[in-house]
């Protein structure tokens, strides 16, 4: 039976527990669980005869991938990858991945090869940005480029569902046009850590499809965990019955 472990020294919340167990076992595996270890011997002795690993920040050096000896895959719950040893999982014909989804930026200042040496998507201008992706999260100053930037010709271009996530800062969107697309897409949501002049008007009208946080949070939240562990789970079932390496990062 193919085995996957979860090695985790900070737990998976118990809810995300449980949707790793389902996807897991509904597909024939068997689950099995390292939890709050407290020394690396721990991890070398539970990865020995395991198939696959889901970590989260845990090291995932090459005596651990050495330790391994059935080892095909490890998924980390998360974006950065930067504790796998992905050259010794190379190495060894383990693929690394991890749960981020097919990730696109635009900047004009980093060069695209920056970009694109993690994995990211490189585009061309902040209008292809747009026209290509379902989910966009602003990472940009306050300045006199970016002031009201954000606007109408921008927001419409986005694909069906479009979600607006800012955790940049207030003054980079045009509040009025974000109101004017609320009111022309049904299919528009709006994240924000810090609120628009106008929240009255928009929870007025669109409170299910809006939320904004009451100060600037940075913290990564309790869902963004549960939903990581979930969809490494889900890679490792795709990645063994089906070969599907798309998240790959070591290539």
């Amino acid at each position: 039976m193919t085995k996957v472990l979860v090695a985790t020294d900070k737990a998976f919340a118990p809810v995300a527990v449980k949707g790793i167990r389902q996807v897991i076992e509904q597909a024939g595996y068997e689950l099995i669980l390292l939890e709050n270890y407290s020394s690396p011997e721990d991890f070398f002795k539970a990865v020995a005869d395991v198939d696959a690993v889901i970590v989260r920040s845990d090291k995932t050096d090459k005596a651990v991938i050495d330790a391994a000896h059935n080892l095909k895959i490890v998924v980390r719950a998360g974006a950065g990858y930067d504790n796998i040893d992905l050259a010794a999982a190379t190495a060894n014909g383990v693929v690394v991945m991890n749960t981020g989804m097919e990730v696109y930026a635009f900047d004009p200042f980093i060069p695209r090869d920056a970009i694109e040496k993690d994995g990211v998507r490189w585009v061309g201008s902040v209008e292809e940005l747009y026209s290509k992706c379902n989910f966009i999260s602003l990472h940009i100053p306050a300045n006199s480029q970016t002031k009201q930037s954000v606007n109408s010709s921008l927001l419409s271009r986005m694909p069906s569902p479009a979600v607006l996530v800012n955790t940049a800062r207030a003054e980079v969107i045009n509040e009025a046009d974000l109101l004017k697309t609320f009111q022309e897409r049904k299919d528009f949501a709006y994240l924000s850590d810090v609120e628009p002049a106008n929240k009255a008007e928009i929870e007025s009208g669109f409170k299910a499809k809006f939320f904004c946080t009451p100060k600037k949070m940075g913290a990564q939240t309790e869902e963004a965990n549960i939903n990581a562990g979930i969809a490494a789970a889900r890679q490792i079932v795709n990645f063994i019955n089906k070969g599907d390496k798309t998240f790959q990062v070591n290539k």
